[in-house]
């Protein structure tokens, strides 16, 4: 048996959903192995999963391993929908950076009266800071609708 065979380890590099990609390869023990993790547009490294913080990084393989590597969100997506069809057209709605204020605005079409947002804030216009994915709806009334009623009532 000759002395001087390495031996052979597993290596499993993950990315997770910003990357989508899953590298595994065989590695002779003590192998130094480059590894960079590249997230997609709208995301950011945070860290790898044993929690070092290069990036790029060497990894001296000594046994099988798994990496995966730790991405977050850049990008906040603010998405806004009418309580009705056509009840009115918003300003604001898009992407924004973590942290950054959004300016929101609900529009009301003609013959419309905004009456709040799905979380509770009668604020029109209003501010929010976008420090994650939101989703509001804006609750209108039509006001023929409310006068018709009010009249036969």
């Amino acid at each position: 048996m000759n002395m001087n065979m390495k031996k052979i380890y597993t290596l499993l590099l993950g990315f997770g959903v910003a990357l989508n990609v899953v590298a595994h390869m065989q590695v002779s023990s003590g192998t130094k192995i480059n590894v960079k993790a590249t997230p997609k547009p709208g995301y950011r490294f945070i860290q790898w999963s044993d929690g070092n913080i290069e990036n790029p990084r060497f990894i001296t393989i000594t046994q099988d391993e798994t990496y995966t590597a730790i991405f977050g969100q850049t990008l906040a997506i603010l998405t806004v929908n009418p309580s009705e069809k056509n009840a009115g057209t918003f300003d604001g709605p898009g992407l924004y950076e973590l942290g950054e204020k959004a300016f929101l605005q609900a529009n009301p079409a003609p013959y419309y009266r905004f009456v709040k947002w799905s979380d509770g804030s009668t604020q029109n216009p209003r501010r929010m800071t976008m420090n994650e994915d939101i989703t509001l709806t804006a609750y209108f009334i039509d006001e023929l609708a409310e006068e018709s009623s009010v009249n036969s009532g």
